[in-house]
């Protein structure tokens, strides 16, 4: 039969040959098991998480589950709006609901394909405060994002210190949820990203080990080992400008108030105002490759020395990465999800990688080759937040391109 158009978080119904009941979804009290494919994906980059599932066909699915049989009114259960959980081996992994439904019937068979979106998908989407205030005071971003979120149902919460609270804090009328709360997470260096279960967190990149290392030989069922220095440079330099203050000089003390006393000449005091130069060094860059950017912020920002760290991390850490594929979705003695925003120990001497690395992206995913996980793993660095940038990350649904299309999923 011909299959409805796919994309990220479509669920449909074909004829196959053999199903996953490990992966459910809840929905007005009932349960939909018994899956031909599944892919859910989970990024560190995204706020909201996707899933992709493929229904059993009802009229194999009589034959072989008699108990589990679909028809048509199943479908009544998975309108607009509704709430639905979904959970693997029991372990509920994602909470969302219903955001589109399209039913097909060409003679006997049936097809069905709903569109499931993660809670935090909302605040993507949505306006921070359509009705105001859009002023706020003495907060801090964990408070914040409590309030923003209050009217959605979401939960905050923070695995790290948020810093001090904010004397002003201020909303543009049409500025989105995410938006609005990573303005400021930026500024104190947090991660705004989403458990799939109903909850914002604040955190920083790494905060929990994941199951088991990553060993070549060991569970490992596909590598792919990247390193580039395309955009990598052996020497960061930023420079900019700071307006000086009054009476100051090259050694940064006052000028004194006495005439008797000589001071610099002005434009040695103007000098030492406006320029700032901030250098890092990436070693690993063994060429010599300068580049110098002009400073993002005035003074009171982030210094130039944290601009050109921040450089140099992050394309350091952009650099060298590894996608991976394991066998099933657990792992470790005590069986556990691998998850994104975790550490992991990966073991590649192909590679020559043998170090403590991220885990960026997770993609759970059952076809006709069973349970596989699919792993983005990347140095720390390049999730840390440049330190001068305010604006918002990719202000986006997972899933989809800049321009709101889906884009296509990631065979693993």
């Amino acid at each position: 039969m011909a299959l409805l158009p796919t994309g990220p978080g479509i669920l449909r119904l074909r004829q196959s040959g053999t199903a996953s009941q490990r992966i459910t979804l809840a929905a007005n009290g009932r349960v939909f098991g018994a899956w031909t494919a599944v892919e859910l994906e989970r990024d560190v980059a995204d706020l909201a998480a996707t899933a992709t599932l493929e229904l059993w066909d009802p009229l194999r699915s009589r034959r072989a589950f008699p108990r589990a049989a679909y028809t048509a009114q199943d479908w009544e259960a998975l309108a607009c709006g509704t709430k639905v959980v979904l959970a693997i081996d029991g372990e509920d992994v994602l909470r969302g609901w219903v955001e589109a439904v399209a039913l097909r019937v060409s003679g006997d068979q049936i097809a069905a394909s709903v569109v499931v979106a993660d809670d935090a998908a909302h605040l993507v989407e949505c306006d921070a405060s359509p009705r105001g205030p859009h002023e706020f005071r003495n907060l801090t971003v964990l408070q914040f994002a409590e309030r923003i979120c209050r009217p959605f149902g979401i939960g905050v919460q923070a695995d790290v210190d948020v810093g001090a609270p904010f004397a002003t804090i201020g909303i543009d009328v049409s500025e989105t949820a995410l938006s609005a709360i990573e303005k400021l997470a930026r500024q104190r260096a947090l991660l705004v990203t989403s458990d799939g279960l109903g909850n914002v967190v604040l955190t920083r990149g790494g905060q929990t080990a994941a199951p088991a290392p990553l060993r070549l030989g060991e569970g490992l069922d596909e590598l792919v080992f990247k390193d580039s220095w395309r955009g990598r440079f052996s020497d960061y330099y930023v420079k900019g400008q700071s307006t000086p203050q009054r009476g100051a000089r090259l050694d940064g003390a006052a000028n004194p108030l006495t005439s008797g006393v000589a001071t610099p000449p002005p434009l040695q005091v103007e000098r030492a105002g406006a320029v700032m130069t901030g250098h890092s060094q990436d070693a690993e860059v063994t060429l010599y490759r300068p580049t110098v950017r002009q400073a993002k912020t005035q003074s009171g920002g982030a210094t130039v020395q944290e601009q050109a760290d921040w450089m140099a991390r992050i394309a350091r850490g952009k650099g060298q990465g590894h996608i991976l594929r394991v066998l099933d979705w657990r792992a470790g003695a005590a069986r556990e999800l691998w998850r994104p925003n975790t550490r992991v120990l990966v073991d590649d001497p192909f590679g020559g990688v043998l170090e403590e690395r991220l885990i960026g992206a997770v993609v759970y995913r059952y076809a006709e080759d069973g349970e596989t996980t699919r792993l983005r793993v990347v140095r720390p660095g390049a999730y840390d937040l440049d330190p001068a940038v305010r604006e918002r990350r990719r202000d986006r649904r997972p899933g989809r391109a800049a321009d709101g299309t889906a884009r296509p999923l990631v065979a693993s």
